[in-house]
């Protein structure tokens, strides 16, 4: 019996000795809710330098917000960060950064559990999801369909402005802003990334979380600035060493039209400096606070060609394609534009489909006022093509609004999809590979007419097959009647 109790106590020595001693240690838990843009919150902290904010200096911080990071992607219920030494003080801060810094997580909670040692070293972590963890994986996919289709909009032709240029225009034509009556009508989805690639209803938060995700993955340093006094959040980018202030959210035109417009697209907020987002350039921006002690004080493109075009600015090998408005006679020119700003004309003569003025109101002077001209003459870059719309005149009124395709070279004009009956196309938007136009009659039913996906405009209207077309008729058949009445606007 002393022989058998002599074995048990050796084993239980042994077994203590190789523990680690923490285990003995005693372990509290606390619980946080931290700040996340993607939650709607527009707290200063989050732009804030971390480094200033943090009790202790981290030889690891990077190795454990990667951990963290890997650990919520995997959708883990709890995870250990024990050996990193992160006292308990820091570890909200940390947890939060990764999220807003990686927009992909949009299906974890602002809400955490974690366990800490009597030395203040956070141990087990446990997190919450906003989705439930069987829905994940396909939200998931949702969200990276949308933004590897945004991504593969650049190429290697393109320099970094035009990259930025490109993906600013795209969300812009994509998204949605929902119209909030009441506070109770707000939803989380609105502020998250996955608003944007899910259906394009976003606020503010969605637009900047959806453009930092695409710009890091590009490889352009992208990050956020908050503006407590404006309850409203927009992205820095940095391009040649240089930062620069981009709000999707003001050049998104339809905020001042009412519904989205697609290709109607400003860009008075692109790549501006501070001074410049101050003033009627950039409609009055005001209270902001950059991150990292970041200064946006820059001109470069302050005063950019841009600045006066308001539909989507298509590129294509290396140059711009836009359009230059002539306001004495209401036509328009197709421009191409090289990086070195030498231009050329692709069209001319084609008139624009209508006008209005977008106005900006100085905030400490209401009678202040700055007008902007917007035009409804969209183009868009489609399948190795230039699509726009124009409207013909009688002497005294609209006749019919015609879409038009052109390469890119001004070569191969051609028209279709007439709209008779004095009707106008409002725009042209390209939606997860699908053409879309909008007439103006059409504004408030927002009745969104898919063009077929075309690998070759030449014989694409050849064709018997009509599966690629709209069922614009809703008679459950693709068939030659939606062809003819996509063809002849009657739908």
């Amino acid at each position: 019996m002393k022989r058998l109790i002599s074995i048990i106590l050796s084993f239980l020595f042994l077994l203590t000795a190789t523990m680690p001693l923490y285990a003995y240690a005693s372990v509290k838990t606390d619980y946080s809710k931290v700040s996340l843009l993607q939650e709607g919150s527009f707290d200063d902290s989050q732009t804030v330098a971390e480094s200033s904010q943090l009790s202790s200096s981290y030889s690891n911080l990077s190795a454990v917000k990667d951990f963290i990071y890997n650990s919520l992607s995997n959708v883990k219920t709890n995870f250990d960060i024990r050996s990193y030494k992160i006292q308990r003080t820091d570890f909200p801060l940390i947890y939060a950064n990764v999220i807003n810094d990686h927009p992909d997580l949009f299906y974890v909670s602002s809400s955490i559990q974690y366990g800490y040692y009597s030395d203040g070293t956070v141990g087990t972590v446990r997190p919450y999801y906003t989705v439930e963890p069987k829905d994940i994986d396909a939200a998931k996919k949702i969200f990276n369909r949308g933004f590897m289709y945004a991504v593969d909009l650049v190429d290697d032709s393109m320099d970094d402005v035009q990259k930025a240029l490109v993906i600013h225009d795209y969300l812009c034509m994509i998204a949605l802003y929902p119209r909030l009556a009441y506070t109770s009508d707000d939803k989380q989805i609105y502020h998250s990334a996955y608003g944007m690639f899910y259906n394009g209803t976003v606020v503010c938060a969605g637009y900047a979380l959806a453009y930092s995700a695409i710009m890091n993955y590009l490889s352009i340093p992208c990050k956020y600035v908050i503006s407590d006094e404006m309850a409203h959040a927009w992205n820095i980018v940095q391009i040649n060493g240089k930062w620069y202030n981009v709000d999707l959210t003001y050049d998104d035109l339809y905020m001042t039209l009412g519904e989205n417009a697609h290709s109607l697209i400003a860009h008075n907020c692109f790549l501006k400096s501070t001074a410049a987002m101050s003033g009627n350039t950039g409609i009055w921006h005001k209270g902001m606070s950059y991150p990292d002690e970041i200064t946006c004080d820059d001109t470069t493109y302050d005063n950019a060609f841009w600045n006066d075009i308001n539909t989507n600015i298509s590129v294509a090998n290396g140059n711009y394609y836009y359009i230059d408005c002539n306001l004495n006679n209401l036509k328009f020119n197709i421009v191409k534009r090289d990086k070195n700003g030498n231009t050329s004309l692709v069209c001319n003569d084609t008139y624009m489909t209508s006008g209005q003025r977008r106005v900006s109101t100085n905030p400490n002077n209401s009678s202040d006022k700055h007008y902007y001209n917007i035009f409804y003459s969209p183009l868009i870059g489609y399948n190795n093509r230039l699509y726009f719309a124009n409207v013909n005149y009688t002497s005294s009124s609209v006749k019919n609004g015609i879409l038009n395709s052109i390469n890119f070279d001004g070569r191969n004009k051609k028209s279709f999809v007439t709209l008779e009956n004095s009707k106008c196309f409002l725009s042209l938007g390209v939606e997860n590979g699908d053409l879309l136009y909008l007439p103006i009659i059409d504004m408030k039913s927002q009745n969104k007419v898919v063009m077929p996906r075309i690998s070759s405009f030449d014989n694409a209207f050849e064709s018997n097959g009509y599966d690629s077309y709209a069922d614009v008729n809703n008679d459950g058949i693709n068939n030659a009647k939606d062809y003819a009445m996509i063809m002849n606007g009657k739908y």
